[in-house]
C-alpha cells in the first residue's frame, strides 16, 4: 500500500479520485479506505463509483489508488 497524506497539511487534488480515510483507529466504517472524487473547488467529497452521496466533512487521510484498485 502506498503511503498516506494528511488531507489538510497536503490535500490531493481536485476533481481526482483517490482513496481517503476518516480515522486511523475506531469502527470499520471510519478506518476503511474508500474510493471517492474530490469536487473541483477541493471542499467536499462523493463516492466514486458515484451513488449520489456526498460529504462536507472531508476525511483526515488520503492516498493514491493502487493499481488493483484502480481497475475496480
Amino acid at each position: 500500500m502506498s503511503a498516506f497524506n494528511i488531507w489538510s497539511e497536503n490535500p490531493p487534488p481536485r476533481d481526482a479520485i483517490v482513496m481517503a480515510r476518516w480515522k486511523l483507529t475506531g469502527s470499520e466504517h471510519d478506518t476503511r479506505w474508500f474510493a471517492v472524487r474530490t469536487c473541483k473547488q477541493g471542499c467536499c467529497v462523493f463516492d466514486y463509483p458515484p451513488t449520489g452521496l456526498g460529504a462536507m466533512a472531508l476525511p483526515k487521510y488520503w492516498r493514491e489508488p493502487t493499481e488493483e484498485e484502480s481497475r475496480k
